[in-house]
C-alpha cells in the first residue's frame, strides 16, 4: 500500500494485517530494544559526538551512582571520557577492556563503540567483581 491511510483502510476491511505496516513493526522493534536496554544488568550509556549523555539505563545509574540529572551533561563528569572521545575521532573501531575503577571499588569490563549513522557512542559496563574488603 502506498500510504498509511490506504493500508489502514485495508486493515479495517480485513484485506491486510496490521503487522504488514512497516512503521508499526519498526515502532514495536524500538519498544522491544528499549525494554531490553532498560532491563539489562549491565550499565549502558549513550552519548552524542560532543560526549553529552543522551541516555542511560537503570543499571548504569546504580553502578555509577548517578540520576537523570546527568542527562545532557558531559559523560566525563561520570567516568573517563577518553574511550568515548577515541570513538568520535575514529581512532579504533571498538574498545573492549577490563579495568579497575578505584572510585567505585569495582573491576569493570568496558565496551565502547560508535553508532556511526546516528553519530552516537555507546558504552556498556559489566561489573566483574567488587572490591574485597578486609
Amino acid at each position: 500500500y502506498p500510504t498509511c491511510r490506504e493500508r489502514a483502510n485495508a486493515v479495517l476491511k480485513g484485506m491486510a494485517e496490521l503487522e504488514m505496516c512497516v512503521p508499526h513493526v519498526r515502532r514495536l522493534a524500538t519498544q522491544r530494544s528499549d525494554r531490553i536496554v532498560d532491563h539489562s544488568p549491565n550499565g549502558i550509556v549513550v552519548c552524542d559526538e560532543e560526549l553529552t549523555v543522551l541516555r542511560m539505563n537503570p543499571a548504569f545509574r546504580r553502578l555509577f551512582g548517578v540520576s537523570d540529572a546527568q542527562l545532557g551533561k558531559p559523560v566525563g563528569e561520570i567516568l573517563d571520557a577518553a574511550p568515548f572521545a577515541a570513538m568520535v575521532r575514529r581512532e579504533c573501531p571498538r574498545i573492549d577492556r577490563s579495568r579497575w575503577d578505584e572510585a567505585r571499588g569495582l573491576e569493570l569490563r568496558e565496551i565502547v563503540f560508535p553508532l556511526s549513522v546516528e553519530r552516537q557512542v555507546v558504552g556498556i559496563f559489566v561489573p566483574l567483581r567488587p572490591a574485597v574488603r578486609s
